[in-house]
């Protein structure tokens, strides 16, 4: 899905990998010519070419006439064999790729090392729906020439996006070139208890059953323009980035930009808070009136989503730093202020200044996004292959920068070390570790943990 496409030197994509001058393949029409640049070209014989094409169209994960009933019948002959490796099958499900299967199990909650026979019909079909559901944000996403990064919720992740775990990082079934990435509290796979498939970001969370108990708080919601169901933390539709509109307040904007207005309003009401409960203290001493305490009715408020409540007793200055922290995190869900809230105060430092929490962090932020960077390793052939750089996450930006300047150097080949991950399940799987560059046969035994690179 890389590359360009050109009609009569006009390009037709809007993908913004690398752009090569030499065209890959030209097809001279009638009247037009179609050009093809940074992309493979082969050249088969095209009676088994077609013979091909209608044995597995309808197995295609992004064809519009996929039959759910076939690709079942074909799952379920696969008896043997780990549920990851029958994903990336493309005789199964042609198209799918290693993201795809990441991302499937994860959204349908199953264990990559699961074999097919262990699995009830109902998550294999639930499993096929996840499938084709992150193949076609995966589309969208490659066609518009959008980055597909800020949809993983498991690929390349170090911590769950569902529940901030560790993620096991490991080399599983036939193809062992292939990472497989999961969580063990998000993909537990049970399947001793009667229990439901997972329903994340798919149409079967409209299924509920009596004994759900679902609140305005912690309730999946449907986006109105694509209709995918998100995540309760989720503030944004997961496929078409529209603001969440189903739930109401006096504080939320009708449009995106009145999202400025109404952080504002609602910090202004916060300080309104603190100023009330101060006047009210100032009163009470200057009258003398210590001894009776001013009390007012518990009342409620729908703040940006969220509910204050304003406290019995005015006199007391800790209950507005309670409101407060509770107005701060309805404002910023992805902080950890529950500490704040509850009176933790190195949970509430820790919120407040982020940058302690971050201060052994070796990865530099981006001088002009202030973002962090991202770590990545040269692949392609040359004398640099092998090593890393950090470069910014915003795909227009052009900072570089090389890793591997500031990391140690072996003992036995004075050269600069590369970072490894260990793959191995166990209690150091997933961490970072610096060793010898050069091949197995010829290493050294130098090993440093690299603090810091996470």
């Amino acid at each position: 899905m890389s590359g360009q496409s050109f009609i009569n030197n006009q390009r037709v994509d809007s993908e913004s990998g690398g752009k090569a001058e030499t065209p890959t393949l030209e097809l001279q029409m009638s009247g037009d010519l179609l050009t093809f640049r940074n992309s493979a070209a082969e050249i088969r014989p095209s009676v088994p070419c077609r013979m091909k094409y209608e044995e597995l169209n309808n197995l295609d994960i992004c064809s519009p006439v996929f039959n759910f009933k076939r690709a079942f019948s074909l799952f379920r002959e696969q008896q043997d064999r780990l549920v990851c490796d029958v994903l990336l099958d493309q005789f199964i499900l042609p198209g799918v790729g290693n993201i795809i299967k990441n991302e499937a199990l994860f959204d349908s909650g199953i264990r990559p090392s699961s074999k097919i026979s262990e699995l009830k019909d109902e998550h294999i079909h639930h499993l096929l729906k996840m499938t084709r559901d992150f193949t076609e944000i995966f589309y969208r996403c490659r066609r518009d020439g959008k980055p597909l990064a800020p949809y993983y919720k498991i690929y390349g992740k170090r911590k769950c996006a569902q529940c901030e775990g560790r993620v096991i990082i490991c080399r599983l079934g036939d193809d062992s070139d292939r990472v497989t990435y999961y969580c063990e509290p998000c993909q537990t796979n049970d399947l001793s208890k009667q229990r439901k498939p997972p329903s994340k970001n798919s149409l079967l969370g409209w299924v509920k059953t009596g004994s759900d108990v679902i609140t305005s708080d912690n309730a999946q919601w449907t986006c109105t323009y694509c209709t995918l169901i998100n995540m309760p933390t989720s503030m944004s539709c997961s496929a078409c980035l529209n603001a969440k509109t189903s739930r109401k307040s006096s504080c939320s904007p009708s449009s995106a930009s009145g999202q400025s207005r109404n952080v504002s309003s609602c910090a202004l009401l916060s300080s309104n808070v603190q100023s009330v409960h101060k006047d009210n203290k100032r009163k009470s001493s200057d009258t003398h009136s210590s001894e009776v305490k001013t009390k007012v009715p518990k009342l409620e408020s729908d703040v940006c989503g969220a509910r204050v409540n304003y406290p019995h007793n005015l006199n007391q200055p800790q209950a507005s730093h309670q409101n407060q922290a509770h107005v701060l995190a309805s404002l910023h869900p992805s902080s950890k202020s529950k500490g704040a809230v509850n009176g933790n105060s190195a949970a509430a430092e820790q919120t407040s200044n982020p940058q302690k929490v971050e201060s052994d962090c070796k990865i530099p932020t981006c001088p002009t996004h202030q973002k962090k960077c991202s770590m990545k390793e040269v692949r392609k052939e040359g004398q640099n292959k092998g090593r890393w750089f950090f470069t910014c996450n915003v795909r227009t930006c052009n900072y570089f920068k090389w890793a591997d300047e500031q990391f140690p150097i072996c003992a036995g080949h004075w050269q600069p070390c590369t970072i490894r991950t260990v793959m191995k399940i166990g209690p150091n799987n997933g961490r970072r570790f610096f060793t010898c560059k050069l091949p197995k046969n010829k290493q050294c035994k130098f090993f440093e943990w690299a603090e810091g690179y996470d």
